[in-house]
């Protein structure tokens, strides 16, 4: 397995759970105060979902350019 395609596969998972947290539709675990919590999601939940959808879309696009983009010789 190339280094690259670890890399890529790591940040997409990252983006992902970026994505579904700053939704709300994962909760992070309750070792802090939950209405801090909420809080923050609520004041950087927009501007979450906007890097984390760029993130997902850009390894999309290296994910798919490395299995479609090079035709086997």
């Amino acid at each position: 397995m190339d280094i690259s395609l670890a890399f890529d596969v790591i940040l997409l998972l990252i983006g992902v759970y970026l994505y579904l947290y700053s939704s709300g539709i994962l909760h992070a675990k309750k070792f802090r105060n939950p209405k801090e919590i909420e809080t923050f999601r609520r004041e950087n939940g927009r501007w979450m979902r906007i890097a984390s959808m760029f993130l997902v879309a850009m390894m999309l696009i290296s994910l798919g350019l490395r299995f479609l983009g090079n035709p086997p010789a």
